[in-house]
């Protein structure tokens, strides 16, 4: 049986950015976006540049 690959399984990780949401929904939406896009431009442009987090976070709360 393959194991399952999580990211809990992986090597320890760091925080680099709390983004804060409105509730538990918008933070799974933005959780998964993030994790879709599959694109380190786009996790450093969201660690880096402010607006971009909030468009971002405006984008996914619609």
């Amino acid at each position: 049986m393959e194991a399952r690959k999580f990211t809990a399984n992986g090597i320890p990780w760091t925080l680099k950015l709390k983004m804060d949401c409105d509730n538990k929904s918008i933070a799974l939406k933005a959780e998964r976006s993030i994790k879709s896009m599959k694109s380190r431009k786009f996790i450093e442009r969201l660690l880096e540049q402010e607006d971009f987090r909030v468009k971002f976070l405006q984008s996914v709360s619609t």
